[in-house]
């Protein structure tokens, strides 16, 4: 009788142990609500041409790339993005450029060229045709601002994005998201993005005529 009783305790036990809690090592766990993109491995460019996969690392955190001569170009260079619903986004950035004098990839656009900060709902399939349009949004702030000539030599730079109005933000063709759309797209974010362009298109790609331009990214978070 008491070897059937030790029987039933033991697989009571197992029952417990393997059956309630396998699995239960991720049942506590909650979506990040902060996120660290300093590193360059984060970063990858996209749409771009004679660009690395990654930009170069700084030390001790950031990354860095140089503007490319023709055939060469940048567009976007981009991170995943694991924070859902995330509040904002806080950038340190500098540009050390010496001479330079920048061309648009796309015949199209034209000078200052420009910079933009860029957020990508999981799914988009690249056409910016009907809902797609909202599937990429970029933040709309005075384009005199975001002048690469603008910021270079200023040293180390610090912008906050806020991700709270749907009417600081274009999509694709410009238009301004519904409050509905803008939330569809923080809540399944896929990728956060730095764009390169001219004063009418955010993201078609810069290169370099002459001299040097370097980018750097000192700091990248999410919160």
């Amino acid at each position: 009788m008491k070897s059937i009783l030790l029987s039933l305790s033991l697989l009571f036990v197992l029952l417990f142990t393997f059956g309630c809690g396998g699995g239960g090592g991720n049942a506590g766990q909650t979506a990040p609500t902060s996120a660290d993109l300093s590193n360059a491995q984060f970063w990858t460019f996209y749409s771009s041409a004679g660009m690395p996969t990654n930009p170069s690392s700084l030390e001790p955190t950031g990354f860095e790339f140089t503007f490319p001569n023709l055939p060469g170009h940048v567009n976007y260079m981009q991170a995943a993005e694991p924070v859902p619903s995330p509040h904002q986004l806080t950038i340190v950035f500098e540009i050390d450029s010496t001479g330079a004098v920048y061309g648009q990839a796309d015949p199209g656009d034209h000078n200052p060229a420009t910079f933009h900060i860029m957020i990508q709902r999981a799914g988009d399939n690249y056409s910016g045709q009907g809902a797609y349009d909202f599937y990429r949004l970029w933040y709309r702030w005075d384009v005199t601002t975001n002048n690469l000539d603008v910021f270079a030599n200023q040293g180390p730079i610090t912008i906050t994005v806020p991700l709270n109005d749907p009417t600081q933000w274009g999509s694709v063709f410009g238009h301004t998201p519904t409050e509905q759309q803008f939330q569809d797209t923080l809540a399944n974010i896929a990728n956060v993005a730095f764009t390169f362009g001219g004063q009418d298109f955010d993201g078609h790609g810069v290169f370099l005529v002459s001299g040097v331009s370097v980018f750097k990214v000192i700091s990248f978070h999410v919160n």
